[in-house]
Formats: C-alpha cells, sequence, structure tokens
C-alpha cells in the first residue's frame, strides 16, 4: 500500500513472546520518519504495550493484551473479538490504557466494524478527549491475545495531513496466525 509520497514499511510485529507458545503476529503500514521509541511499563498500557512509534502525524502504539481479562478462556483458545464483546465494550475497557482516561459518550466520534480479507472483525474507532486530541483506535482478536493499534495526534498533527496519513495506518492493522520466524516452540 503506497502512503503518497512518504513511503512506507511494515512494522515489526511482535518481537517478545510472553510464553513459549507462539503469539499470532500483527502487521501494519507506517510512513517513513517514524521511528520506534522505548517502551516501559511505567506507560499507559504497563507491561501489554508491544511497540511504540513517534513521528510527524503523532504517536501510535500497539497494545497486545490477554483475552482473559474479558472472558474465563482457556489459554490456548482461538478466539475473536466478537466473542468478547461489543465494540463499546471493548474501547470502554480498553480505553484508560490507550488514552489515559475512561470514555464519555461525545468522545467516540465514530465506532465501526469490519470484516477483512484475512476473516477476521476489526473494531474501529475515531475518539477525541481533552488529554488526546485525535486517537484512531484499531483492534481485532486472534488466538488468546487481543491486538490494539492506537494512534494519537494533536489538533495540529492531524489538521497538516496527519489525518489521512494515520487513517491509512489504522486501516492496514492485522493480525496473523503465521508461525513467527526464528521463534522456536
Amino acid at each position: 500500500m503506497a502512503l503518497g509520497n512518504q513511503g512506507d514499511r511494515p512494522s515489526p510485529g511482535p518481537r517478545r513472546p510472553t510464553s513459549p507458545a507462539e503469539l499470532p503476529r500483527y502487521t501494519f503500514r507506517v510512513m517513513d520518519g517514524y521511528e520506534e521509541v522505548p517502551v516501559s511499563i511505567a506507560d499507559l498500557g504497563g507491561t501489554e504495550i508491544d511497540m511504540r512509534m513517534q513521528g510527524d502525524a503523532g504517536g501510535l502504539s500497539v497494545v497486545v493484551a490477554p483475552v482473559m481479562r474479558f472472558a474465563d478462556i482457556p489459554f490456548n483458545a482461538d478466539v475473536r473479538i466478537e466473542m468478547l464483546g461489543s465494540p463499546d465494550k471493548l474501547i470502554r475497557g480498553f480505553a484508560p490504557e490507550l488514552i489515559g482516561q475512561p470514555l464519555e459518550d461525545r468522545q467516540i466520534l465514530s465506532a465501526s466494524t469490519a470484516e477483512e480479507e484475512d476473516g477476521l472483525t476489526y473494531y474501529r474507532f475515531e475518539l477525541s478527549t481533552p488529554a488526546v486530541a485525535h486517537s484512531l483506535v484499531t483492534m481485532t482478536a486472534l488466538g488468546n491475545r487481543v491486538f490494539i493499534l492506537t494512534t494519537n495526534s494533536n489538533s495540529r498533527e492531524f489538521r497538516k495531513g496527519g489525518r489521512d496519513k494515520l487513517r491509512k495506518v489504522q486501516e492496514s492493522f492485522r493480525a496473523s496466525a503465521a508461525r513467527v520466524p526464528g521463534l522456536q516452540v
């Protein structure tokens, strides 16, 4: 997928499995000029943040969370996001980690559900809060994990072309059960 004259590159996906079982991987397209930044357990999202990047259109992060937060599901279950709840339930459940506060109804600017060519359902949101002017969120579930991509930008970044760039990142986010190269089980 081309992102205008910005170019693009695939994301690395999860690099640090949390158990001997293979985790599904994720991918998304990101513009040139984005750099990965260190992740700390003190960050919003804590130990569930898998990666964070920063660029001229704002920041983005990926959270990989266990589905057991939402349902009593065996460890090696193959869960889909629809099994965990409605889009409203999931965005409200993760909002404090993603944007630093609970959501009010008026802060959810849009919500949609899409089934992509990979057969997974993706919940997509556009949010605006006093703490984070513009957030685009995509979430899905595969295996025993919930995968969440969040982009954050201020009003200036969003107006200066960030909206289109970040929307393309949001729409490119995918989870995959493909084997992670180099990971031995």
